[in-house]
């Protein structure tokens, strides 16, 4: 039984295409360095970064998640943020803390003053504050202030306050809300052991977030909080208007 051989001459014409790697069905060429096959597809990230990197790169995606969001609010504004005095916004709050805390003590002698605690009553008008008077306030609008949409120039919606407000506010709010239903356990153990970790966590939360919240408006030229950057909002300059309180 005769074998046959390769023909020297056809095996030198064909020396380069047995040097190339033929391209393989399988997938893409393994790397040089560790030689394992990529699990991406192509047009994503190379499997070395996404094996090193793909956890870091987690926080880093989030926050500019979170940036692009903020940009996408500012990208259409319309008005320009001011600059606001340290001492022209803490008399502000200081006028709507003391009206807020009026409204607390006239809540207590209406029925349900069980509910309508001065601990809910207050953190609940502070959130809401910016809604009336078309954006003023009791406090902003004796200070010449007023909260508007940064894409409209026109007074906030009640969920823009909410939004503006309630990332310091709205955990204590909370907790208001909770303390009553943690009562509903029998166990001693139990009840102490949950009321002191949920306070613990909303106190560490305000402890944070309250600091957070001024440095970022006295030390930006657009004196804009946290809570306006997520709610679309800002601070301009208004005249005093009382006439109308809440929107028609």
């Amino acid at each position: 039984m005769s074998r046959s051989f390769p023909d020297p001459e056809n095996q030198d014409r064909n020396s380069r295409s047995v040097r190339r790697p033929a391209p393989s069905s399988r997938g893409p060429a393994p790397d040089d360095d560790d030689g394992e096959l990529s699990p991406y597809r192509p047009g994503n990230k190379s499997s070395r970064g996404a094996r090193s990197g793909g956890a870091k790169s987690q926080p880093g995606g989030m926050l500019d998640k979170f940036n692009s969001y903020v940009d996408s609010k500012m990208a259409d504004a319309v008005v320009q943020p001011i600059r606001v005095e340290p001492g022209r916004r803490l008399i502000a709050l200081g006028i709507d803390f003391g009206a807020a805390f009026l409204i607390a003590m006239v809540a207590g002698f209406i029925p349900f003053q069980h509910i309508l605690t001065q601990g809910l009553v207050i953190p609940v008008v502070m959130c809401v504050r910016d809604f009336l008077f078309g954006g003023r306030g009791i406090g902003k609008n004796f200070m010449g202030l007023r909260v508007v949409d940064m894409r409209t120039g026109q007074a906030p919606s009640l969920m823009q306050v909410l939004t503006r407000n309630a990332i310091y506010l709205g955990p204590l709010v909370l907790l208001q809300l909770i303390d009553p239903l943690l009562h509903l356990i029998t166990v001693n153990a139990i009840l102490l052991t949950l009321k002191g970790t949920i306070h613990g966590i909303v106190s560490l939360y305000v402890l944070v977030i309250v600091p957070y919240e001024a440095y970022r408006s006295y030390s930006r030229e657009d004196s804009m909080r946290l809570g306006d950057a997520l709610a679309g909002t800002c601070l301009v300059d208004a005249d005093m208007n009382f006439t109308e309180m809440l929107p028609r």
